[in-house]
């Protein structure tokens, strides 16, 4: 586990997308990539090399929404969501901040993130098709850190 210095998590979540072999999900109530250009690019390009994009998110702006569904993002409305998770294939960053250009800018927040196994992953695709964001979260958290 690492710790990201506040001024570094907006860059990790778009290295996060750029490094995403096959998946690449965020988990984020509210959305605001309109002006947030390097992740809105970064997204495009995994896109083209057929990475899944799985956003879950409790309110977005209609310009984010059709923006993203133009590039092939999969888009889940989960009512009440107040998680701010985001993970590829091999790591996840678990954070205060919004997937929000806004609050990369603004907001003081902290973060960490780690390397995570494989066979975790796969389980938490294979349970996110449920839709249960409660039971998909408790699940992670019983995985990683072996608690809940």
């Amino acid at each position: 586990m690492e710790i990201i210095n506040p001024n570094e998590i907006g860059a990790k979540i778009s290295t996060l997308v750029s490094e995403s072999k096959k998946r690449f999900i965020a988990v984020s109530p509210y959305i605001g990539l309109k002006d947030w250009k390097k992740v809105l690019l970064n997204l495009e390009r995994a896109q083209k090399r057929n990475v899944s994009i799985d956003f879950y998110y409790r309110e977005i702006r209609d310009e984010d929404f059709h923006a993203l569904r133009n590039i092939g993002v999969k888009l889940f409305k989960i009512p009440g969501l107040h998680t701010k998770l985001y993970f590829n294939d091999d790591e996840f960053v678990l954070t205060s901040m919004k997937i929000y250009e806004y609050s990369d800018l603004h907001s003081v927040t902290l973060a960490y993130t780690t390397k995570i196994r494989r066979v975790t992953v796969n389980y938490l695709i294979i349970s996110k098709s449920i839709l249960d964001l409660k039971s998909l979260i408790k699940l992670f958290f019983q995985k990683i850190f072996r608690t809940v």
